[in-house]
């Protein structure tokens, strides 16, 4: 008796291994090369993610013969070596290399620089800001605007990261909006600098953050950002009491109503609407939390904040607006937006194991005691973890592979960035600093986002030890 049972043991053991191998090499063949520039522990990986089901969604006809539109910027002086806030005037801007009806030449523009740390620390690249003089459609947008953004990406070797959140974020409806965002070659007076990400600027006008304003603080809507940045390097241009306030050390942008639709009322109004809804999570009080804010914004917010275990999720690029009337006011968080150090791309964030919203942001980490939020946050996770999240790991690879040479010609461009990033990068990375190709660095995003994956389906389904880590601010 006790034979056959060893026997029925060993062939059930035989039976599992050979099981979860023959998933293994399904899944990864999905890549077609082996991933292997990053491993997690054995004990760690539980299941990896199924085949896509649904092809990526990319909008081909806006890129010709498998390249990139080109983005050619004309003005009378370099925006490189002005100063960020310097608007040019007198410049043009011209599509070329897509569908004709995606080109123009020669319309009127002004260009600036924008960003935070890319435009101090990357003076070869640098982040733009583009505005139309008068509103302009671009690439198929639905909606014409005079203001759109290039980002460099110059941190991000893969320069998929910031693209894909979005491309997630598009999927996940929870957020009012996600900006676009589609990839070109620019030129500034006629001299080649790059691949810039080209994506809509987040602000209040029909098609992108649509809102409400009124002189009256109680039904006017509103607009604003957890921005550490204006109470550290950019604290001379930002009023404390005007501009901003600050909660727990947290500081919080007031961006819309901005001044000249502001007034006093407006920003007292939102002071103490975060004040409320601070105090309310901090309380673990569910019902003044679901009367304060849009529970659905915040998962799906969650989601692609932990998936990509973005680094500035504490205290930066947190947007979030008030919206609705009456008993249907609430604040809901989005756009989703700058991801450039996550997903092993900051030596904070190099493990795809481990919690970063539940633990750094203090608002997730009380939300997630509440057992009834993070149940709706599991349930949520549930519905997506087979389709939306894979097809956006799906169409990370497809833009890879499909547009490799494309991307390449950026480093042939800046060839330095594949050499010894501790000599020119501010952002510390040793999981990919070895890592001197694109696509080597395509392939580390897509292997980490798989891991990742499955810890977070591992962590919101309690298979995993309880954390070490207690909960605090």
């Amino acid at each position: 008796m006790k034979k056959n049972y060893l026997i029925l043991l060993f062939l059930f053991i035989g039976a599992s291994i050979f099981a979860v191998a023959a998933t293994f090499v399904m899944t990864r063949e999905i890549y077609e090369e082996p991933l292997s520039l990053y491993t997690m522990p054995e004990t760690a990986i539980r299941e990896l993610p199924p085949t896509p089901t649904r092809p990526p969604e990319v909008i081909e006809e806006i890129y010709f013969l498998d390249d990139f539109p080109s983005l050619f910027i004309t003005t009378p002086e370099h925006p490189f070596q002005q100063d960020r806030s310097y608007w040019q005037r007198d410049s043009s801007l011209t599509m070329a290399n897509t569908s004709p009806e995606f080109q123009f030449t020669d319309v009127g523009v002004r260009i600036r620089g924008r960003g935070n740390t890319t435009w101090i620390y990357g003076p070869d690249k640098r982040p733009l800001r583009i505005r139309f003089e008068t509103p302009q459609t671009v690439l198929g947008s639905e909606y014409p605007h005079r203001d759109w953004i290039l980002l460099a990406n110059h941190f991000d070797r893969s320069l998929l990261r910031n693209h894909g959140a979005k491309y997630l974020g598009t999927l996940l409806t929870g957020m009012p909006w996600t900006p676009s965002s589609q990839f070109v070659h620019l030129y500034i007076n006629g001299e080649y600098y790059g691949v810039y990400e080209l994506t809509e600027e987040r602000d209040v006008t029909p098609g992108r953050i649509e809102l409400t304003h009124d002189p009256d603080p109680t039904i006017s809507e509103y607009s604003l950002e957890l921005n550490g940045h204006v109470i550290g390097w950019r604290a001379n241009e930002f009023e404390e009491g005007m501009d901003y306030f600050e909660l727990l050390t947290r500081a919080y942008q007031l961006r819309w109503p901005s001044d000249n639709l502001r007034n006093d009322g407006h920003f007292d109004y939102v002071q103490n609407y975060i004040q409320r809804t601070s105090n309310a999570i901090r309380e673990h009080n569910w019902r003044e939390i679901t009367n304060l804010i849009d529970i659905q914004s915040f998962i799906d917010f969650y989601i692609v904040q932990e998936l990509f275990k973005n680094a500035d999720i504490a205290r930066f690029s947190v947007f979030m607006q008030i919206r609705g009337q009456g008993d249907s006011r609430r604040l809901y968080l989005g756009p989703v937006w700058d991801f450039d150090q996550s997903s092993g791309n900051n030596e904070y964030v190099e493990s795809p194991q481990g919690r970063l919203v539940e633990r750094d942001n203090y608002w997730y980490n009380y939300l997630m005691q509440i057992p009834a939020f993070k149940q709706a946050v599991t349930e949520r996770w549930d519905e997506v973890k087979l389709t939306y999240i894979p097809q956006t790991i799906e169409h990370i690879y497809y833009m890879a592979t499909t547009f490799e040479d494309s991307f390449n010609r950026n480093f042939e461009r800046h060839p330095y960035v594949m050499g010894d990033i501790f000599e020119w990068n501010w952002v510390h990375s040793y999981a990919t600093a070895e890592i001197d190709t694109f696509i080597g660095q395509a392939e580390f995003l897509i292997e980490f986002l798989t891991l990742r994956k499955q810890w977070i389906d591992d962590f919101l389904h309690d298979r995993l030890p309880d954390p070490e880590e207690e909960y605090g601010e």
